[in-house]
């Protein structure tokens, strides 16, 4: 029995595997258990649990992989820092004691949990990041694009894998980062940066590209397949974003004004602003894209990275870009580094055989009906058992209820994929605003996502080449559509899709199946079950903490029904 555990994210998003024999068995992310969003550290419940469920110790661990490569960590960021002293002292003095503190804490930790005959590789972290997505894909050969913020020190890496094996073609180094520019403009329009770009995303359709000429001084391409930021405009690269420093120099602020503070009002110039900075960032991939097609020759691309999940620019590589199949995995960012590293020991370092597509996202806890059942009882909540709770929870949806849907094992990612959602009718055009007023209390820009049976996608949808399963990318919707689904189009008749099937999560095609038999369409907004603030429930127990805390009409968990009533 070989077992390999995975270990990504740290710097946030800690998330850990376990791959058995080449299978992953188990993938679950910090966040989860601590309850803390985008999670910081060492994930060691998570590993614990990986351990757990498939009845190992670490002492059966034969490998370890890990996110970051320290020697590389530490040789290009202290120099870089020692560069910049003279001019700037204090944060270059904080950020190199930061640097050595991290990998020291890393190595201390990893040294703690790995077992007697366990090795720990670093495999790098774009190789993880390409490892998590081209590995588990369709392809036998495919172009791979990772774009985050910096791993050890590049930022973009540009690749090629044929077989098992992946080669870099061309890397984009740090400051120059196309997830530092999103971020820096998702600190510029008052949200928080490493966190709510998704919120940049949404804000964009509802504005023009104004700027984007002014822009172009601020992010531009490069030939060879690369690209640059004006440093004039730049100071993260000074400060890190540490200690409450701005991400912009006083030259940003001369051209594009002093930003919006958080509680701010929204005006037509943050939305101009958004969509301009999206503008531009599609521009550049798709500059690279050109590139990395022209090196590879090959039409599958792969994507992964924290700039992987802007589901906008995804959709539109379809159109802008050689490439006719887009993978992108569950996790494309630093979560997805534990299943991508895990996957770069096994196939590419001890050279086995790659694992099947991976096309379903549901490796976290199950929970027995006794243990659920358990719980609710503690509640002192009614419930009822149903047959088929698929069928229960359509017809709860149908008649306009909010329902909260718990089944099977937590799904692996960002997205909400059928296993901890909140579904709605997504032909009720006042859904947006309830669901906003009584359940997510977020703001009114935000879309919510349509889960569809992938067989009728393209009755609704304007599709793209390959199924949707991850939620991953936008699309437009079919000009009949529109006023069939008004609660999932955004206001640029565009939705984020999730195209379900019985490959991927069976109880959630099953609901879809009957909901159309009561309402003549397989389609539900999908929303993530959670409170604001924090992350998808994972237990029962957590599942009836949000259902009691928020305006949820319904929970379907397990083959158990709660409804709440009130009395007149």
């Amino acid at each position: 029995m070989s077992n390999i555990l995975g270990i990504g994210g740290y710097t946030f998003d800690a998330a850990a595997c376990l791959i058995q024999n080449g299978v992953l068995k188990t993938a679950l992310e910090e966040e989860r258990f601590s309850r803390q969003k985008h999670h910081q550290g060492m994930p060691f419940k998570s590993i614990e649990k990986c351990l757990e469920l498939n009845d190992i110790t670490m002492n059966d661990v034969d490998y370890i992989s890990f996110c970051y490569k320290p020697a590389q960590r530490i040789l290009k960021r202290i120099p870089y820092r020692l560069g910049k002293f003279i001019k700037h002292p204090v944060w270059s003095y904080r950020i190199i004691m930061h640097e050595i503190a991290f990998v020291q804490n890393f190595l201390r930790e990893l040294k703690m949990i790995k077992g007697d005959k366990t090795k720990i590789i670093y495999p790098g972290h774009h190789l993880c990041h390409a490892a998590s997505s081209y590995l588990v894909s369709p392809f036998d050969k495919s172009a791979i694009m990772t774009i985050d913020q910096r791993g050890e020190w590049e930022t973009t890496v540009l690749s090629i894998g044929e077989g098992n094996k992946i080669k870099t073609i061309k890397a984009v180094n740090y400051p120059h980062s196309l997830g530092i520019f999103y971020a820096a403009i998702t600190h510029f329009l008052g949200f928080k940066p490493d966190c709510d770009e998704y919120k940049v995303m949404g804000l964009s359709a509802y504005g023009k590209p104004t700027y984007l000429s002014k822009m172009r001084s601020v992010l531009y391409p490069e030939a060879e397949g690369s690209f640059r930021i004006n440093l004039a405009y730049l100071s993260y690269h000074l400060s890190r974003g540490f200690y409450g420093a701005p991400y912009w120099t006083p030259k940003f602020f001369e051209q594009f004004g002093q930003g919006r503070k958080p509680d701010e009002p929204i005006t037509q110039y943050h939305m101009d602003i958004a969509a301009s900075a999206q503008a531009l960032l599609e521009e550049i991939v798709f500059h690279l894209a050109d590139y990395l097609y022209k090196c590879t020759g090959t039409k599958n691309l792969c994507i992964a990275g924290g700039v992987g999940m802007n589901g906008v620019m995804n959709g539109k590589l379809y159109q802008n870009s050689p490439f006719e199949h887009i993978y992108i995995s569950p996790a494309s960012s630093d979560n997805g580094l534990c299943i991508g590293g895990a996957y770069a020991v096994n196939c590419t370092m001890l050279d086995n055989a790659r694992p099947p597509h991976l096309q379903r996202a549901d490796f976290g806890i199950e929970y027995s009906n006794q243990e659920i059942r358990q719980d609710i009882e503690i509640a002192k909540a009614n419930y009822t058992k149903t047959d088929n709770p698929s069928r229960s929870a359509a017809e709860l949806i149908a008649k306009g209820k909010i329902v909260g849907w718990f089944q099977g094992r937590m799904e692996f990612g960002a997205r909400a994929l059928g296993f901890r959602s909140i579904l709605a009718d997504p032909t009720r055009e006042d859904m947006v605003d309830t669901i906003n007023k009584y359940v997510k209390h977020r703001e009114s820009f935000r879309p919510f996502a349509p889960s569809i049976l992938e067989e009728e996608a393209d009755k609704y949808f304007n599709m793209v080449a390959d199924p949707v399963p991850f939620m991953t990318t936008v699309v437009s919707v079919k000009e009949d559509a529109k006023d069939i689904l008004p609660a999932t189009t955004h206001v640029n008749n565009t939705a984020r899709i999730q195209t379900v099937s019985d490959r991927n999560n069976p109880a959630y095609a099953e609901l879809l199946r009957e909901f159309k038999k009561l309402k003549g369409i397989p389609v539900v907004l999908n929303t993530s079950f959670n409170i604001m603030g924090e992350p998808l429930v994972e237990s029962p127990r957590q599942a009836l903490r949000a259902f009691f805390a928020c305006g949820l009409d319904a929970l379907v968990i397990g083959p158990y029904v709660i409804e709440k009533s009130f009395s007149q």
